[in-house]
């Protein structure tokens, strides 16, 4: 009996590591996410800039072709 115990002691030990780290993966996940959002949406924003920047020169164009 004492030995079932001490396993079920070990079990709990190592459940209870496995869930501190799984805590530690996740917040560190859950940052690398937001950095990621973070991140695309400066991307989508440059990429607006550059697409007005791209039209106002077509435009310019249009106007010195015409």
């Amino acid at each position: 009996m004492e030995k079932a115990i001490e396993n079920l002691e070990q079990q709990v030990v190592a459940l209870t590591k496995l869930c501190a780290d799984l805590h530690a993966e996740n917040h560190s996940v859950k940052n690398s996410f937001r950095l990621a959002e973070k991140e695309a949406e400066q991307l989508r924003e440059k990429n607006r800039i550059a697409r007005g920047r791209v039209e106002q020169i077509v435009d310019r164009l249009k106007t010195i072709e015409a």
